[in-house]
This record gives structure tokens, C-alpha cells and sequence, in this order.
């Protein structure tokens, strides 16, 4: 994701925000990064885990680093950093919304050209 500042403040340069993450992540990795409900994790936790998830995509047959990839999860931190794993191995995400069903499922599916879709273990039945 490219962020800009809009036109009538001071200018900034371009930043991504995995690279603002990875400032952060180096600059105070014990900083609270994300609290949901009774989970808290830090910078470093969401580096830890957003690169085991990236190894494990690298792991599996069938993706390449650059290929799109399906996101069907929920609002949860698992979320963030399967996001923050593809952002590092240059994936470009579909967000699919959580709450649709059979054939929008697929429709969507099948309009981002995904080459992988990553489900969270509650949604399973839906993509069935």
C-alpha cells in the first residue's frame, strides 16, 4: 500500500507501509503494535510471525513470490500478518470480505486471479 499526504500539507516523500512497519519493527520492537481483546502483540512479535507465515508460503507447491494471493480472513491479528508475509514477498493481496458465500465466494475468487487463497480455520466450511 503507497501512502500520500494530501496536496495541502508540507510534502513528504512516498513511504509503503511494510517499510514504515520495518522502521518501526527496528526502532522499538517491545512497542505495543496490536491489541485485540486480550492479545497484545509487539513489533517484533508481528516480525516473528509475519515471517514464519511468509516461510510457510514459500514452502508450498504452487506459489511464487509476486503471485496474487486471496485473503479470506476475518478481523483478527492472524490477519495483519499474513498480510505483512505476502507484502515481504511481493504479493499482491485480494481482500475478500469475510461474509460472503457459494457462488460470490468463487465470482470473487475468480476476478483477482488468485493463485492462492488463505482461509482463517473458521471460514473452511464457506470455501467447501
Amino acid at each position: 500500500i503507497l501512502v500520500t499526504y494530501g496536496a495541502r500539507r508540507r510534502r513528504r516523500p512516498l513511504f509503503f507501509v511494510l517499510d514504515r512497519f520495518l522502521e518501526q519493527t527496528v526502532a522499538c520492537p517491545d512497542k505495543l503494535f496490536i491489541a485485540f481483546g486480550d492479545e497484545r502483540h509487539t513489533y517484533a512479535d508481528a516480525d516473528r510471525k509475519s515471517n514464519k507465515i511468509a516461510r510457510a508460503l514459500q514452502s508450498q507447491a504452487g506459489y511464487t513470490s509476486g503471485d496474487t494471493v486471496a485473503l479470506f480472513m476475518g478481523n483478527e491479528p492472524t490477519f495483519v500478518f499474513t498480510w505483512l508475509a505476502l507484502a515481504k514477498l511481493g504479493s499482491p493481496v485480494a481482500l475478500l470480505n469475510y461474509n460472503i458465500r457459494t457462488k460470490s465466494l468463487l465470482h470473487c475468487f475468480n476476478c483477482c486471479k488468485a493463485k492462492v487463497l488463505i482461509a482463517a480455520s473458521d471460514l473452511k466450511e464457506a470455501v467447501e
